[in-house]
């Protein structure tokens, strides 16, 4: 007898949350835009990036003078603080000392926090790296996306692929020991001899951790309406999963271990921030169109650099989203999200996590998968997506809906 899901989640309870929290800050601005990308960017002038500053430091105040906020979160422990976008590396070392700072005096990091800045090989700049060293960050993320030149050309990169190499010279030299290196596969137009130097360019710089993900078409992006136009091809779904064999075999053959869909790593090097997504960990986003989880509530900020500026200016909440999330949600995103990672998802923790019988809902809402070979149960009660199950989630996690 099949039990409702409902009633295996009628007792469902918020987990503790007591682990060390993460914080993103979000950076808009790129040199142009990419034709695959539908981030959250604006075009970069020096002057929006001072304002930039002020009012992100403006938001984080406004949140901690939030009763509930600052009870919850004013030195609060932090292991993890990672600045993406957009370019990050476009702006100077001061915008990150004054939101590192901020941010240090108003939660408890760990010693050995994870501090990340993401990098476009055009802006690498040997002092300004320096500085941010000096300043405590650990790890560099260098969005390289392709070694070929013609592939970025057709992605409207801003770099080339000797300004990739160049870049992550000067990430060395600035001596940071944790370093990822981004890449695309499947762009239209990109070949099997295309990838293969890529990968073979990436093996010889030796980052510690890469990113590798599939090309998705983006609703608004450039690239949707080329591909609509007739310009360039239409993605090729088979072609993307036969170059991600090659990309698989490549760096599991040279000593890294795939922890994630899309990411691998040397033994001690996986992104700690990430982990904080697919591991169902709190984590607080600043800036435009940051996005955080704070236990029971998910928020999303507004996009638009403006309004979302106007709103912080004003002392209005720059949500375009804020939503509250009973246990029962909260239970099965942590689901999904841990279904992403190759270790799997440890039904026995989830359960006492969240107070909830989690290997009975497994085998009551997929337990017909496993024989279809799309999901699997270790005996030690590990619940994994096969890879064949990874190429129809769908079918697996409208279960769960």
């Amino acid at each position: 007898m099949v039990t409702p899901l409902c009633e295996l989640l009628k007792d469902a309870k918020y987990p503790e949350d007591k682990e060390p929290i993460g914080i993103y800050i979000h950076v808009p601005f790129c040199k142009n835009r990419c034709n695959y990308c539908d981030f959250v960017s604006s075009l970069y002038k020096e002057e929006n990036g001072i304002k930039y500053l002020n009012i992100v430091k403006k938001e984080i105040e406004w949140h901690l003078q939030k009763k509930e906020f600052a009870e919850k979160f004013r030195n609060a422990q932090v292991d993890t603080l990672y600045f993406g976008g957009g370019t990050p590396s476009i702006l100077k070392s001061n915008f990150f000392e004054e939101i590192s700072h901020l941010c240090r005096s108003s939660f408890r990091f760990l010693p050995d926090a994870e501090i990340t800045i993401e990098i476009n090989p055009e802006s690498a700049n040997l002092s300004e790296l320096m500085k941010l060293k000096q300043l405590g960050f650990n790890r560099a993320s260098l969005g390289v996306q392709s070694f070929d030149d013609e592939e970025l050309k057709r992605m409207n990169r801003a770099h080339s692929r000797e300004d990739a190499v160049r870049a992550a010279s000067i990430i060395r030299e600035a001596e940071f020991k944790n370093f990822s290196i981004d890449l695309i596969t499947g762009y239209p137009g990109q070949t099997k001899e295309s990838i293969t130097g890529s990968m073979e360019r990436l093996l010889s710089l030796k980052p510690e951790h890469t990113s590798v993900y599939r090309l998705e078409m983006k609703h608004g992006s450039h690239l949707e309406y080329q591909i609509e136009t007739g310009e360039i091809p239409p993605i090729d779904e088979e072609q993307i999963e036969s170059f991600y064999k090659i990309v698989y075999e490549m760096l599991t053959q040279n000593g890294y271990k795939r922890y994630e869909m899309s990411s691998f790593a040397k033994p001690g090097f996986a992104c700690q921030h990430n982990l904080k997504f697919w591991k169902d960990r709190v984590f607080l986003g600043f800036g435009a169109g940051a996005q955080g989880m704070t236990g029971n509530i998910r928020y999303a900020n507004m996009a638009n650099v403006a309004s979302y500026s106007d709103a912080v200016e004003y002392g209005q909440p720059p949500y375009v989203s804020y939503k509250k999330v009973t246990p029962q949600m909260r239970f099965k995103i942590a689901l999904i999200m841990g279904s992403y990672l190759v270790e799997g998802v440890n039904l026995v923790s989830l359960s006492n996590r969240y107070n909830v019988d989690a290997l009975a809902f497994i085998k009551n809402s997929v337990g017909s998968l496993v024989d279809e070979g799309l999901v699997e149960i270790t005996e030690d009660n590990i619940f994994h997506i096969t890879d064949s199950g990874r190429a129809d989630l769908n079918r697996i996690f409208c279960k769960w809906s």
